[in-house]
Order: structure tokens, then sequence, then C-alpha cells
């Protein structure tokens, strides 16, 4: 654990939070008050929460691998923790039990490793997006992927949209999925909430007016 712990040091973001001075709580001020600013002066603004499905459960161990040569993750830590993952198991119903199963994806939520694990998974994910689209403000707290930009109608549509597009493919690419139903679009103005929507229009998220930003109202 602690050869992780030196690791997050040394591979971190400024969109990355959980940890000391970095809850969630944290980074909903931060994206209220980027709200309250482009209200002030003026600008439309517009945020995109996404929400993986059984984000833990799906991500293929072979993308933690590549994901470990990329970053530079202890490999040694990560043997030991997908030795875990795979270690042999029965299904049970009543009386019958099933042969050994072993598992070829998927990280126990409650393993020390586990949120480290998925921040290993997400970063180049978003690096990726934000070389393409340099100035939207994306928080990523855990599995939770926000991402925003203050601006007017057009360039938030494209430079937002753009950005959740490679987002979700890349997620898809590496066989994990984003909610339809749970992932959300919000903006200052509906106009723009439903050209965002229309946009995005493939992956089925809605606009709403109002969300709640990694569970904080």
């Amino acid at each position: 654990r602690g050869e992780g712990i030196e690791w997050e040091s040394e591979c971190n973001r400024d969109y990355l939070y959980a940890g000391s001075g970095k809850g969630s709580t944290v980074a909903a001020w931060k994206q209220a008050a980027r709200a309250e600013v482009a209200a002030t002066s003026g600008e439309r603004y517009a945020q995109v929460l996404l929400d993986l499905v059984k984000a833990f459960e799906r991500i293929p161990y072979r993308v933690l691998l590549r994901e470990a040569l990329r970053l530079n993750y202890p490999l040694r830590l990560l043997r030991l923790a997908i030795s875990t993952y795979r270690l042999p198991r029965v299904v049970r119903v009543g009386v019958a039990v099933s042969d050994l199963v072993y598992a070829v994806r998927g990280i126990v939520a409650g393993s020390g490793l586990a949120t480290t694990e998925m921040r290993l998974v997400m970063i180049d994910i978003v690096d990726k997006a934000l070389e393409i689209h340099m100035t939207v403000v994306p928080t990523l707290f855990v599995d939770d992927l926000s991402s925003e930009q203050a601006g007017d109608h057009d360039w938030i549509n494209n430079e937002l949209g753009g950005f959740t597009k490679h987002v979700v493919l890349r997620i898809h690419d590496d066989c994990m999925e984003v909610s339809g139903t749970k992932s959300l679009v919000t903006a200052s103005h509906p106009t723009l909430g439903e050209a965002l929507q229309s946009k995005l229009k493939q992956f089925r998220i809605p606009s709403v007016l109002r969300v709640k930003s990694l569970g904080v109202g």
C-alpha cells in the first residue's frame, strides 16, 4: 500500500480528488464557484456528469496492466492484486455448487488498492481528452467523472461535447460502460442543455435542470 501511495503522489493531476483536502465536498464547492463566476460574468455554463456501470466490477485486467506499464505503476503490487482477484471461487445455490470459477475482470471495491487502481484506469482517458479539449475542467473522484465549461453556447457545445465523446468512447473501448440513465447533462440555459444532449445522443445522456455533483447537492 505504501508504494501505491507513493505512486499516487508522483502521478498526481489537478483534476484528481479523494484524499486530504480534496474530498467530494471540496470538489463540488469549486464547481459551484466556477458556475457562479460564469453567471456573474454573463457567460453560459454547462456540466456533464458521467456514471460508470458497475465501475469496479467491469475493469479488465489487461487494461490494468496496460495502464500500469504506461504510468509506471509498481508491477509487483498489481501482480499481487490481480492474483488475489483471480483466486478460484464457486457459485452456490442451495445445495448445488458450481465448478471452480476464475475472474477475468473486476477489482474488489473494498480492497486497499481499489481506488488507486480505478485512478490508474482513468488517468490516461482524461489526459488524452484534455490534450484535444484543453479548456474543459474535469473533476475525477474515484469513479465519478464530471466535466464543466464556461463560455458562449457554441464553444461549450463543441468543447464540452467533444471532451465527453472522447472520454465515453475510450471507456467503451476498454470494455466498460457509461450509464445512459445516471449520467447527466446540466446547463445554465435550457437550449444549451438540449444542444449538448443532442450532441451526445448516441450515449443517451439526458439534460436536466438540477443535479447532485459527486453526491453533493
